[in-house]
């Protein structure tokens, strides 16, 4: 569990950039994607995407949006891999051929859980309107009732 817990944390340290501040830019853009609790304390998948130099809107906040939930499907699959891994370990399937099927048919169901439904939680334009930033969640209920 403990490793579990430090994959995220390197994963959601690596995926956050600096990049240039702005006094108005929100918490989540600069914190990146990861497994994170919301203001209600339950988790959920988050990714963030940004669009730089873009000099039409809509297409700057499309592609924003489009990184973020390219985010979304990085983070659950480090989640999925680093699980269905454990658990095969502990229940014994050892061999690549018992972990195979089993791996495959758990990504695709979780990426598909994923793709259908995610949210579009915060858009932010920088005030030049050069960069744009989405963040877009996967409520980790979601994903345990499914």
């Amino acid at each position: 569990m403990m490793r579990v817990i430090l994959s995220l944390a390197l994963l959601a340290v690596s995926c956050a950039s600096p990049g240039r501040r702005d006094a108005n830019l929100p918490s989540w853009a600069t914190r990146g994607s990861g497994v994170f609790r919301n203001d209600a304390g339950e988790w959920a998948f988050y990714g963030r995407g940004v669009a730089s130099e873009v000099r039409v809107a809509a297409l700057g906040q499309n592609i924003a949006r489009e990184r973020a939930r390219e985010e979304v499907l990085e983070v659950v699959t480090a989640v999925m891999v680093e699980l269905t891994s454990k658990y095969l370990d502990t229940a014994g399937a050892k061999s690549e051929s018992a972990r195979g099927p089993k791996t495959v048919a758990a990504m695709q169901a979780l990426v598909k859980l994923a793709v259908n439904n995610e949210e579009v939680a915060a858009t932010y334009a920088t005030p030049d309107s050069r960069r744009y930033y989405a963040l877009v969640k996967l409520d980790v209920k979601l994903v345990k009732s499914k």
